[in-house]
């Protein structure tokens, strides 16, 4: 659409459609000086963002590690304890971590038989609980309380800025690390090569952060 000034007031203008006859409001016009500063501004945002990707929310980080866990045989849960339990929805207890993940122990068939062995033998489960945060993310009393009690009990509970540093490939570097991985090929495609040299500074469950 075409336009014309109609009229200039004190800096301001009317912008008309001469096809038309309509206007659209009143509008300032900037001065060429400030609208060069303007755009420079922008240029120096766009620069600042390119060179400092945002960092990812948790939900992005939480779905990305669980399905690469998905990969490496667990099994994930994702609690929900604080939905409206009065319409049924959301299961779990306050403080409890986001998610729950589980996979079968090597060396058993699915009726719990060592492979090769007709005798009875106990299945086994490997079990974990993971609390995830994105950088900013703090982690409240009642999940440093949950968290501790749980591990106490013998569980294995992994929280973000505590085992493994708030990030996609903090975890990663952990996992790769910790003895669980079955399938490395999966969690070093979420590494870039500098994050795996770096040392881990792990912090004891329940301590504030």
């Amino acid at each position: 659409m075409s336009t014309i000034v109609e009229r200039m007031i004190d800096g301001e203008a009317w912008w008309v459609d001469p096809s038309t006859g309509k206007t659209y409001g009143l509008v300032r016009v900037i001065p060429e000086s400030d609208a060069r500063a303007k755009q420079a501004r922008r240029q120096a945002y766009a620069a600042k963002v390119a060179a400092n990707p945002r960092t990812p929310h948790e939900e992005h980080i939480e779905q990305t590690c669980s399905q690469a866990l998905e990969l490496d045989g667990w099994t994930w849960l994702k609690t929900d304890p604080v939905s409206d339990r009065a319409r049924g929805k959301g299961f779990g207890e306050p403080g409890m971590c986001d998610g729950q993940y589980r996979r079968p122990g090597l060396g058993l068939d699915i009726c719990g038989r060592r492979n090769g062995d007709n005798s009875p033998a106990y299945a086994t489960c490997e079990l974990m609980w993971i609390e995830w945060k994105a950088k900013k993310g703090r982690h409240q009393k009642n999940q440093r309380d949950w968290q501790a009690a749980e591990s106490m009990r013998g569980f294995l509970v992994l929280a973000a800025g505590y085992q493994f540093e708030k990030s996609i490939e903090g975890f990663a570097v952990w996992y790769l690390a910790s003895g669980l991985c079955r399938r490395r090929e999966v969690f070093v495609s979420l590494v870039p090569p500098e994050a795996l040299a770096r040392p881990d500074r792990p912090r004891r469950l329940g301590d504030a952060e």
